[in-house]
């Protein structure tokens, strides 16, 4: 049976991927409640680390929430962007500055595999969309 702090924390997370997805400032509440039932849930369900982490995940939304609307030039609203090769080598740098080589290294070759998988999905979807386009009948 589905507990509804459950149901409440899956519906709260669906909807704040998708406010997010549509650059919409309320994903942060959205995404806050979701954290907030994800404490409940994990902690009934003894995973007492996991609903630890959720507060954390609080703390950040909150921060990101505040920057979103008050963190831009002259506290403006901040525009949703791609970052930079300067700020993903700088990224890539924070574990090597912390010594974490193998970590850089893993993570290096896992952003690697999700792109080679991209790849292979994309040409797989334009292969099966060309079949299925032969298949149906004229």
């Amino acid at each position: 049976m589905v507990k509804w702090t459950e149901l409440l924390g899956f519906v709260t997370g669906a909807i704040c991927v998708w406010l997010q997805v549509k650059e919409n400032v309320w994903n942060w509440p959205a995404g806050i409640a979701n954290n907030i039932f994800y404490v409940i849930v994990f902690w009934h369900s003894g995973l007492y680390a996991d609903s630890l982490l959720q507060w954390f995940y609080i703390s950040i939304s909150i921060y990101g929430w505040w920057n979103w609307l008050h963190g831009g030039l002259a506290h403006s609203r901040l525009k949703i962007d791609r970052t930079s090769h300067r700020g993903m080598t700088l990224y890539i740098a924070l574990y090597i500055y912390k010594r974490l080589y193998l970590t850089s290294i893993l993570y290096a070759i896992f952003l690697g595999m999700c792109i080679i998988g991209l790849r292979e999905w994309q040409r797989r979807m334009v292969h099966l969309t060309a079949s299925r386009a032969d298949e149906a009948p004229a």
